[in-house]
């Protein structure tokens, strides 16, 4: 299995408003074992993120847990950013590690961002990131799949008239910077295909 080992790609998700389902629904279609880290900008209140992520972890087939600063990236988990903080990629070496900012006490700024999770990703993975807009209010998450898409990463976009709220997928697209748009679970087999694509791809 590959499991445990360093991420050959990346998935990175955005949702808002009727987020947590669709989150959960895109999470249970990943099997156990695939060389992906799944890093996930759900607005939230601070204090709802670690249980968001526990439930999640006793329900999908991957370990879910809270992403902490300087935490490695481990194929096989996905990380919940925090809430009122924002969570970002960072190469440490040959090393791919969360790094967690707090948003400043308030500030307007929505948190998690989205854009600033999507940049970071196209950065640090390119192509080798898939994003993976849902529902939501607003736009976040936007510019900073426009950032990654010009960096080679892959775009999937809710379909707006499935999701709760068609704001941010509907920004995305408008942008036209989706290469895909359908429901979750058209999403989630597209996600499965990606990483099976950079699974035999040497690191």
């Amino acid at each position: 299995t590959a499991s445990g080992g360093p991420p050959r790609c990346v998935v990175a998700v955005a949702a808002s408003t009727g987020g947590p389902p669709a989150v959960q629904q895109l999470l249970s279609a990943i099997p156990r074992g695939l060389p992906v880290a799944i890093v996930i900008a759900q607005h939230m209140p601070v204090r709802f993120t670690r249980a968001f992520a526990e439930r999640l972890d006793r329900i999908v087939s991957i370990h879910v847990l809270e992403a902490e600063d300087g935490m490695p990236l481990v194929s096989g988990c996905a990380y919940v950013a925090p809430g009122s903080a924002h969570l970002e990629l960072a190469l440490l070496g040959d090393t791919v590690c969360a790094r967690i900012t707090q948003a400043p006490p308030g500030n307007a700024t929505i948190t998690p961002s989205a854009d600033r999770l999507f940049r970071s990703c196209g950065t640090v993975y390119g192509q080798r990131m898939c994003g993976v807009i849902l529902t939501g209010m607003g736009s976040d998450g936007r510019d900073g799949a426009a950032a990654a898409h010009a960096a080679g990463a892959r775009i999937l976009v809710e379909d707006p008239r499935s999701a709760v709220m068609s704001g941010m997928p509907q920004s995305a697209i408008d942008a036209g910077i989706a290469d895909e748009v359908g429901g979750v679970e058209v999403l989630a087999a597209s996600v499965v295909r990606f990483v099976a694509s950079w699974a035999s791809v040497p690191a």
